[in-house]
């Protein structure tokens, strides 16, 4: 499994910052703040269990130039993104892990809606995110229990030695899918009670 790779190549960390500072610094609220606030339910409640881990970066030449023969960008990605992105996914590639990028996760019959990942294992045992990142992200790609584990990071520049990620797995597999199937389960009550108040006014 590529996430096992990935796994003993990450050092632990103690965490630089708070969730509520990572969550702002990734604009987490872009998806609203009820997707942030049961993310914060989900992680004090050890459903989501989170730590902080760095790995080494052993490429030095950082330019567009480098990764363009390798990598796509895409029309909407930021130069900044793009960088980041591929050289992660070069990263990943020199440990002997295959990945892909833009890619569905999440399982569509316990969370509608859909996530894209900007990196995912070919055997989608790990996904990934670089910047700005709704909250759901953090959350709805772990709804299918392929996915090991969802990482994070910021974006970052060439003088660091590191990358740092945040990693998300599930605490418990069976609690944290009901947790989820209840969440969405109750935005399904609230958005039809909502109509009805309406089509009554």
């Amino acid at each position: 499994m590529e996430s096992n790779i990935l796994m003993t190549k990450l050092n632990k960390i103690n965490f630089a910052v708070s969730i509520d500072t990572l969550l702002d610094n990734l604009k987490a609220d872009s998806g609203g703040d009820r997707d942030v606030n049961f993310l914060k339910f989900l992680i004090d409640n050890n459903l989501l269990l989170h730590e902080e881990v760095i790995l080494k970066k052993t490429i030095t030449d950082f330019s567009e130039s480098y990764f363009k023969k390798k990598y796509t960008k895409s029309n909407s990605e930021s130069t900044r993104h793009y960088l980041c992105r591929a050289l992660i996914q070069e990263e990943f590639k020199l440990l002997g892990i295959n990945t892909s990028n833009w890619v569905e996760a999440g399982n569509i019959n316990i969370l509608r809606s859909n996530s894209n990942y900007d990196i995912a294992a070919e055997d989608l045992s790990f996904i990934a995110d670089v910047g700005l990142t709704p909250a759901r992200n953090f959350f709805r790609g772990l709804t299918d229990l392929r996915v090991k584990f969802y990482l994070v990071t910021n974006y970052f520049d060439d003088y660091m030695d590191d990358i740092i990620f945040e990693v998300f797995k599930r605490g418990d597999d069976n609690r944290f899918i009901d947790a989820v199937r209840d969440y969405e389960e109750g935005y399904k009550l609230y958005t039809t009670i909502s109509e009805e108040n309406l089509m009554n006014l």
